[in-house]
């Protein structure tokens, strides 16, 4: 058995979704603090970057729920689950932070290229989570575990990275946790051997 059970991994998820919801509040309350390095940043920045987290953490805490609440008993399952969900997740906080760096002077063609990384990689979670329960095809099932655990490494050095800066540190924070959850997930052995990564026997 794994660090998590479904139950427990359903809970981990809402937490992060209170946290999220909650590091959307701080983000809000920031501009009015009058820390030092956030002199050149306007209100809406704020509030921009706080709507992303209020919806992220809103589908964190309802879909995280639903787990904790038994509807999903499968650690394999949990994983397709969240997945998309994080992948729902990084579009629209990966939109709403470029549309708040790029506030006042919004050029769409700069902001499609801005947001296109997030939209990406998000699709590519979305898109995968619907393969990751196919058992016939166990190399496909093993190229898939590896490009989640590719895609939840960058997502979190990324995280990390917005740790260092002073106005995404809450949201990177979240962030990291978030990240480290699903790589946690991945090596569930109920996952790696529904993905073809471990032999059954060795469980």
């Amino acid at each position: 058995m794994g660090i998590f059970t479904a139950k427990n991994a359903g809970k981990a998820f809402t937490v992060v979704g209170a946290l999220t919801l909650l590091g959307g509040i701080l983000t809000v309350i920031l501009p009015f603090l009058h820390l030092s390095g956030l002199e050149n940043y306007d209100t809406v920045y704020f509030v921009i970057l706080a709507i992303g987290e209020f919806i992220s953490g809103a589908l964190y805490f309802v879909y995280g729920k639903k787990v904790d609440d038994g509807h999903i008993s499968k650690m394999i399952d949990v994983l397709s689950y969240f997945t998309k969900v994080v992948g729902v997740a990084a579009i629209v906080s990966g939109v709403c932070s470029t549309a708040a760096a790029m506030y006042p002077d919004t050029d769409i063609g700069t902001f499609f290229a801005g947001a296109i990384s997030s939209i990406v990689v998000g699709l590519i979670l979305i898109i995968t989570s619907t393969r990751i329960k196919d058992g016939r095809r166990q190399f496909i099932d093993k190229a898939i575990w590896t490009i989640l655990l590719i895609a939840f490494m960058i997502l979190f050095l990324v995280s990390l990275m917005e740790v260092i800066g002073v106005d995404s540190v809450v949201a990177g924070a979240i962030g990291v946790l978030t990240y480290v959850f699903m790589i946690i997930v991945l090596f569930d052995p109920e996952v790696e051997v529904a993905m073809g990564i471990r032999a059954e026997e060795n469980l």
